[in-house]
């Protein structure tokens, strides 16, 4: 998946963030490359960041049915996806 470079600077923010919550909490991630509730500072399976992504998308280009998301978009290239990409970072 290509990720524009601002979701991937607000991931890096998110990142920083946990280790300072971990740090405050006196526990340790079981790995440092994982990204945690802010509730809980569990893990968040790949899974349920996976349908908060489709969610997300789906309500930017104003699709009410992340499925239907999925199987309009599905199909696309490498170059349609980076510049839907660079589309999103223009967004936020």
């Amino acid at each position: 998946m290509t990720l524009p470079a601002e979701a991937i600077a607000a991931l890096n923010t998110y990142r920083r963030e946990q280790v300072s919550w971990f740090m405050a909490s006196g526990s340790r991630p079981a790995t440092d490359r994982m990204i945690v509730s802010v509730k809980t500072l569990e893990p968040i399976t790949p899974e349920e960041l996976s349908r908060a992504w489709r969610r997300l998308v789906s309500e930017i280009l104003g699709h009410a049915d992340p499925g239907f998301t999925l199987r309009v978009h599905a199909h696309s290239d490498d170059e349609r996806k980076r510049a839907a990409a660079r589309t999103l970072g223009a967004m936020g």
